[in-house]
Protein backbone atom coordinates (compact mmCIF):
# COMPACT_ATOMS: atom_id res chain seq x y z
CA UNK A 1 0.00 0.00 0.00
CA UNK A 2 2.82 2.36 0.90
CA UNK A 3 4.65 1.55 -2.34
CA UNK A 4 1.49 2.34 -4.35
CA UNK A 5 1.15 5.76 -2.66
CA UNK A 6 4.81 6.49 -3.33
CA UNK A 7 4.44 5.60 -7.03
CA UNK A 8 1.31 7.77 -7.35
CA UNK A 9 3.01 10.76 -5.70
CA UNK A 10 6.07 10.33 -7.93
CA UNK A 11 3.87 10.22 -11.04
CA UNK A 12 1.95 13.33 -9.95
CA UNK A 13 5.24 15.13 -9.23
CA UNK A 14 6.56 14.20 -12.68
CA UNK A 15 3.35 15.44 -14.31
CA UNK A 16 3.54 18.70 -12.36
CA UNK A 17 7.17 19.09 -13.38
CA UNK A 18 6.24 18.55 -17.03
CA UNK A 19 3.53 21.19 -16.84
CA UNK A 20 5.97 23.61 -15.18
CA UNK A 21 8.54 23.10 -17.97
CA UNK A 22 5.89 23.69 -20.64
CA UNK A 23 4.79 26.85 -18.83
CA UNK A 24 8.36 28.09 -18.63
CA UNK A 25 8.89 27.44 -22.34
CA UNK A 26 5.70 29.35 -23.11
CA UNK A 27 6.84 32.29 -20.97
CA UNK A 28 10.26 32.29 -22.69
CA UNK A 29 8.58 32.22 -26.10
CA UNK A 30 6.48 35.24 -25.12
CA UNK A 31 9.66 37.00 -24.00
CA UNK A 32 11.24 36.40 -27.40
CA UNK A 33 8.18 37.92 -29.04
CA UNK A 34 8.55 41.05 -26.90
CA UNK A 35 12.18 41.61 -27.89
CA UNK A 36 11.64 40.68 -31.57
CA UNK A 37 10.75 44.25 -32.75
CA UNK A 38 13.82 45.71 -31.03
CA UNK A 39 15.98 42.90 -32.44
CA UNK A 40 14.70 43.51 -35.98
CA UNK A 41 15.39 47.25 -35.72
CA UNK A 42 18.82 46.59 -34.23
CA UNK A 43 19.81 44.24 -37.03
CA UNK A 44 18.31 46.43 -39.75
CA UNK A 45 19.82 49.75 -38.68
CA UNK A 46 22.90 48.81 -36.63
CA UNK A 47 24.32 45.55 -38.05
CA UNK A 48 23.40 45.47 -41.73
CA UNK A 49 24.98 48.88 -42.60
CA UNK A 50 28.44 47.88 -41.27
CA UNK A 51 28.19 44.58 -43.18
CA UNK A 52 27.42 46.51 -46.38
CA UNK A 53 30.28 48.90 -45.60
CA UNK A 54 32.64 45.92 -45.32
CA UNK A 55 31.44 44.61 -48.70
CA UNK A 56 31.71 48.01 -50.41
CA UNK A 57 35.20 48.55 -48.98
CA UNK A 58 36.43 46.05 -51.59
CA UNK A 59 34.85 48.01 -54.48
CA UNK A 60 35.35 51.30 -56.32
CA UNK A 61 31.87 52.50 -55.31
CA UNK A 62 31.56 56.16 -56.19
CA UNK A 63 28.01 56.76 -57.49
CA UNK A 64 29.43 57.69 -60.89
CA UNK A 65 30.64 54.57 -62.62
CA UNK A 66 29.50 50.99 -62.30
CA UNK A 67 30.58 49.37 -59.03
CA UNK A 68 33.30 46.80 -59.56
CA UNK A 69 35.30 44.59 -57.25
CA UNK A 70 38.90 45.80 -56.76
CA UNK A 71 40.02 43.56 -53.90
CA UNK A 72 42.38 45.10 -51.35
CA UNK A 73 43.25 48.17 -53.43
CA UNK A 74 41.35 50.54 -51.12
CA UNK A 75 43.15 49.14 -48.08
CA UNK A 76 46.51 49.37 -49.82
CA UNK A 77 45.80 53.02 -50.64
CA UNK A 78 44.67 53.60 -47.07
CA UNK A 79 48.01 52.50 -45.63
CA UNK A 80 49.72 55.04 -47.92
CA UNK A 81 47.34 57.86 -47.02
CA UNK A 82 49.49 60.20 -44.90
CA UNK A 83 46.63 62.64 -44.27
CA UNK A 84 44.46 59.92 -42.74
CA UNK A 85 47.16 58.57 -40.44
CA UNK A 86 48.40 62.07 -39.61
CA UNK A 87 44.92 63.00 -38.38
CA UNK A 88 45.23 60.42 -35.58
CA UNK A 89 47.58 62.77 -33.74
CA UNK A 90 44.79 65.35 -33.44
CA UNK A 91 42.09 62.88 -32.43
CA UNK A 92 44.31 61.28 -29.78
CA UNK A 93 45.08 64.73 -28.36
CA UNK A 94 41.40 65.73 -28.26
CA UNK A 95 40.34 62.36 -26.81
CA UNK A 96 43.00 62.38 -24.08
CA UNK A 97 42.16 65.94 -23.05
CA UNK A 98 38.43 65.21 -23.16
CA UNK A 99 38.79 62.11 -21.00
CA UNK A 100 40.99 63.88 -18.45
CA UNK A 101 39.18 67.20 -18.11
CA UNK A 102 35.71 65.71 -18.51
CA UNK A 103 36.13 63.04 -15.84
CA UNK A 104 38.08 65.24 -13.40
CA UNK A 105 35.46 68.00 -13.57
CA UNK A 106 32.57 65.54 -13.25
CA UNK A 107 34.15 63.83 -10.23
CA UNK A 108 34.93 67.21 -8.63
CA UNK A 109 31.32 68.35 -9.09
CA UNK A 110 29.99 65.05 -7.72
CA UNK A 111 32.26 65.34 -4.67
CA UNK A 112 31.15 68.91 -3.99
CA UNK A 113 27.46 68.01 -4.22
CA UNK A 114 27.97 64.87 -2.14
CA UNK A 115 29.65 66.80 0.68
CA UNK A 116 27.17 69.67 0.78
CA UNK A 117 25.37 69.89 4.10
CA UNK A 118 22.27 71.66 2.73
CA UNK A 119 20.38 68.96 0.83
CA UNK A 120 17.87 71.42 -0.70
CA UNK A 121 20.65 73.56 -2.16
CA UNK A 122 22.36 70.42 -3.49
CA UNK A 123 19.10 69.35 -5.19
CA UNK A 124 18.73 72.79 -6.83
CA UNK A 125 22.34 72.68 -8.06
CA UNK A 126 21.83 69.18 -9.48
CA UNK A 127 18.85 70.49 -11.42
CA UNK A 128 20.80 73.50 -12.73
CA UNK A 129 23.75 71.40 -13.86
CA UNK A 130 21.38 68.97 -15.54
CA UNK A 131 19.86 71.78 -17.62
CA UNK A 132 23.11 71.97 -19.60
CA UNK A 133 22.47 68.63 -21.32
CA UNK A 134 19.14 69.95 -22.66
CA UNK A 135 20.94 72.57 -24.78
CA UNK A 136 22.05 71.00 -28.10
CA UNK A 137 25.80 70.74 -28.56
CA UNK A 138 25.59 72.62 -31.86
CA UNK A 139 24.11 75.64 -30.10
CA UNK A 140 26.80 75.73 -27.41
CA UNK A 141 29.54 75.38 -30.04
CA UNK A 142 28.10 78.28 -32.04
CA UNK A 143 28.00 80.42 -28.89
CA UNK A 144 31.66 79.71 -28.29
CA UNK A 145 32.46 80.50 -31.93
CA UNK A 146 30.39 83.70 -32.28
CA UNK A 147 30.76 85.17 -28.75
CA UNK A 148 33.73 83.79 -26.84
CA UNK A 149 36.34 82.82 -29.44
CA UNK A 150 35.91 85.63 -31.94
CA UNK A 151 39.21 86.09 -33.81
CA UNK A 152 41.44 89.09 -33.29
CA UNK A 153 40.64 90.28 -36.82
CA UNK A 154 36.91 90.53 -36.01
CA UNK A 155 35.43 94.03 -35.63
CA UNK A 156 33.75 92.85 -32.42
CA UNK A 157 35.93 91.91 -29.45
CA UNK A 158 35.35 88.38 -28.22
CA UNK A 159 35.28 87.38 -24.55
CA UNK A 160 38.52 85.35 -24.73
CA UNK A 161 40.50 88.13 -26.38
CA UNK A 162 39.01 90.70 -23.99
CA UNK A 163 40.35 88.68 -21.06
CA UNK A 164 43.78 88.49 -22.71
CA UNK A 165 43.79 92.26 -23.26
CA UNK A 166 43.05 92.83 -19.56
CA UNK A 167 46.38 91.18 -18.74
CA UNK A 168 48.19 93.05 -21.49
CA UNK A 169 48.44 90.01 -23.77
CA UNK A 170 47.78 90.02 -27.50
CA UNK A 171 44.61 88.46 -28.84
CA UNK A 172 44.42 85.26 -30.85
CA UNK A 173 42.66 83.96 -33.98
CA UNK A 174 41.35 80.91 -32.05
CA UNK A 175 39.13 78.81 -34.38
CA UNK A 176 40.37 80.52 -37.54
CA UNK A 177 44.07 80.15 -36.83
CA UNK A 178 45.91 76.97 -37.76
CA UNK A 179 48.13 77.30 -34.67
CA UNK A 180 45.35 77.96 -32.16
CA UNK A 181 42.40 75.86 -33.36
CA UNK A 182 43.53 72.80 -31.38
CA UNK A 183 43.72 74.79 -28.15
CA UNK A 184 40.35 76.40 -28.90
CA UNK A 185 38.69 73.01 -29.48
CA UNK A 186 40.12 71.69 -26.20
CA UNK A 187 38.93 74.76 -24.25
CA UNK A 188 35.43 74.67 -25.76
CA UNK A 189 32.91 73.74 -23.10
CA UNK A 190 35.00 75.00 -20.15
CA UNK A 191 34.64 74.17 -17.25
CA UNK A 192 33.41 70.85 -18.73
CA UNK A 193 30.77 70.33 -16.03
CA UNK A 194 27.13 69.41 -16.32
CA UNK A 195 25.21 66.81 -18.26
CA UNK A 196 24.64 63.36 -16.83
CA UNK A 197 28.18 62.14 -16.08
CA UNK A 198 28.39 63.83 -12.69
CA UNK A 199 25.07 62.20 -11.70
CA UNK A 200 26.53 58.74 -12.31
CA UNK A 201 29.57 59.58 -10.19
CA UNK A 202 27.31 61.07 -7.53
CA UNK A 203 25.23 57.88 -7.48
CA UNK A 204 28.44 55.90 -7.01
CA UNK A 205 29.40 58.05 -4.04
CA UNK A 206 25.95 57.73 -2.50
CA UNK A 207 26.16 53.91 -2.75
CA UNK A 208 29.27 53.83 -0.56
CA UNK A 209 28.30 52.57 2.87
CA UNK A 210 28.39 55.17 5.63
CA UNK A 211 30.31 52.74 7.85
CA UNK A 212 33.25 52.89 5.42
CA UNK A 213 33.22 56.68 5.47
CA UNK A 214 33.06 56.71 9.27
CA UNK A 215 35.95 54.26 9.48
CA UNK A 216 37.99 56.57 7.25
CA UNK A 217 37.27 59.53 9.53
CA UNK A 218 38.29 57.53 12.58
CA UNK A 219 41.55 56.63 10.86
CA UNK A 220 42.25 60.32 10.37
CA UNK A 221 41.75 60.53 6.60
CA UNK A 222 41.30 64.08 5.34
CA UNK A 223 39.17 64.88 2.28
CA UNK A 224 41.94 64.31 -0.27
CA UNK A 225 43.03 60.99 1.23
CA UNK A 226 39.42 59.86 1.53
CA UNK A 227 38.85 60.58 -2.16
CA UNK A 228 42.03 58.73 -3.13
CA UNK A 229 41.76 55.70 -0.83
CA UNK A 230 37.98 55.26 -0.55
CA UNK A 231 36.06 57.06 -3.29
CA UNK A 232 38.23 56.19 -6.30
CA UNK A 233 38.57 52.44 -5.54
CA UNK A 234 34.82 52.13 -4.94
CA UNK A 235 33.95 54.03 -8.13
CA UNK A 236 36.03 51.89 -10.49
CA UNK A 237 32.90 50.71 -12.28
CA UNK A 238 31.88 54.26 -13.19
CA UNK A 239 35.45 55.20 -14.13
CA UNK A 240 35.77 52.14 -16.36
CA UNK A 241 32.48 52.93 -18.08
CA UNK A 242 33.39 56.54 -18.86
CA UNK A 243 36.91 55.66 -19.98
CA UNK A 244 35.66 53.06 -22.44
CA UNK A 245 32.75 55.08 -23.81
CA UNK A 246 34.86 58.25 -23.88
CA UNK A 247 37.61 56.50 -25.82
CA UNK A 248 35.19 55.10 -28.40
CA UNK A 249 33.24 58.34 -28.75
CA UNK A 250 36.33 60.54 -28.82
CA UNK A 251 38.02 58.62 -31.62
CA UNK A 252 34.85 58.75 -33.72
CA UNK A 253 33.89 62.36 -32.97
CA UNK A 254 34.21 65.11 -35.58
CA UNK A 255 31.31 67.39 -34.67
CA UNK A 256 33.49 70.43 -33.94
CA UNK A 257 35.27 70.22 -37.29
CA UNK A 258 31.94 69.82 -39.09
CA UNK A 259 30.33 72.80 -37.36
CA UNK A 260 33.36 75.07 -37.74
CA UNK A 261 34.05 73.95 -41.33
CA UNK A 262 37.74 74.28 -40.51
CA UNK A 263 38.77 70.66 -40.29
CA UNK A 264 41.91 70.99 -42.40
CA UNK A 265 43.86 72.63 -39.57
CA UNK A 266 42.62 70.12 -36.98
CA UNK A 267 41.70 67.14 -39.16
CA UNK A 268 40.49 63.97 -37.43
CA UNK A 269 39.80 60.56 -39.03
CA UNK A 270 36.01 60.81 -38.70
CA UNK A 271 35.84 64.15 -40.51
CA UNK A 272 38.24 62.91 -43.19
CA UNK A 273 36.02 59.88 -43.86
CA UNK A 274 32.94 62.13 -43.90
CA UNK A 275 34.49 64.43 -46.49
CA UNK A 276 35.46 61.49 -48.68
CA UNK A 277 32.13 59.71 -48.41
CA UNK A 278 29.72 62.66 -48.48
CA UNK A 279 31.19 65.97 -49.58
CA UNK A 280 33.30 64.65 -52.44
CA UNK A 281 30.19 63.22 -54.13
CA UNK A 282 28.33 66.49 -54.25
CA UNK A 283 31.32 68.58 -55.29
CA UNK A 284 32.23 66.16 -58.07
CA UNK A 285 35.80 65.82 -56.83
CA UNK A 286 36.24 62.08 -57.33
CA UNK A 287 40.01 62.02 -57.58
CA UNK A 288 40.65 60.07 -54.38
CA UNK A 289 40.42 56.29 -54.76
CA UNK A 290 36.70 56.11 -55.56
CA UNK A 291 35.37 58.00 -52.53
CA UNK A 292 32.54 55.84 -51.12
CA UNK A 293 34.38 52.54 -51.37
CA UNK A 294 37.56 54.12 -50.05
CA UNK A 295 35.64 55.80 -47.22
CA UNK A 296 34.16 52.41 -46.27
CA UNK A 297 37.67 50.93 -46.17
CA UNK A 298 38.85 53.72 -43.86
CA UNK A 299 35.78 53.13 -41.70
CA UNK A 300 36.66 49.45 -41.37
CA UNK A 301 40.22 50.37 -40.37
CA UNK A 302 38.81 52.77 -37.78
CA UNK A 303 36.58 49.97 -36.46
CA UNK A 304 39.58 47.65 -36.10
CA UNK A 305 41.69 50.30 -34.36
CA UNK A 306 38.94 51.28 -31.91
CA UNK A 307 38.19 47.61 -31.20
CA UNK A 308 41.85 46.89 -30.40
CA UNK A 309 42.17 49.97 -28.17
CA UNK A 310 38.94 49.08 -26.36
CA UNK A 311 40.14 45.51 -25.67
CA UNK A 312 43.53 46.76 -24.44
CA UNK A 313 41.86 49.39 -22.26
CA UNK A 314 39.49 46.78 -20.82
CA UNK A 315 42.36 44.40 -20.05
CA UNK A 316 44.40 47.18 -18.46
CA UNK A 317 41.53 48.22 -16.19
CA UNK A 318 40.84 44.59 -15.29
CA UNK A 319 44.50 44.02 -14.41
CA UNK A 320 44.48 47.18 -12.30
CA UNK A 321 41.40 46.01 -10.40
CA UNK A 322 42.92 42.59 -9.73
CA UNK A 323 46.19 44.15 -8.62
Amino acid sequence: MTETKTAVSAASAAAAGGKLKKRRKKIQFQGYLWILPALVLLVGFCYIPPIYALIYSFTDWGFVEKISFIGLENYANAFRDTQFWGSFGNVLLFTACGLFFGNVSAIALAEMLYNMRCEKLAAVLRYLFMLICIVPGVVSTLVWERVIFLPESSPILGVANAILHLFGLPGSQWYTGSDTIRLAIILTGFPWMGGTSFLIYLAGLQNIETSIMEAGRLDGLNSWKRIWYIDFPLMKGQLKYFLMTGLIGGLQNYSMQLILQNGHSAMVPGYYIYKLGIEMVYTGDLNIYGCQGYACALGMLMFAIIMILTILNNKFLKTTEEG
